[in-house]
């Protein structure tokens, strides 16, 4: 949903669980709607963050 990734773009990751978030780069020709749902490329992702996100298992393959 187009809020899930703003928020994800805003508020970074903390990756690790060391507290520190790290950021994203959003690159968008729209602006993103609240309750859309869009395709996105994420480059790195974590099995946490894909969950939280409910990526399909084959993201990773």
């Amino acid at each position: 949903m187009g809020k899930q990734i703003r928020d994800l773009y805003k508020e970074g990751y903390d990756a690790v669980g060391t507290g520190n978030n790290y950021p994203y780069v959003l690159v968008s020709p729209v602006e993103l709607e609240d309750e859309k749902t869009y395709q996105v490329a994420i480059s790195g992702i974590s099995e946490k963050l894909a969950s939280i996100l409910e990526l399909p298992r084959t993201w990773n393959s």
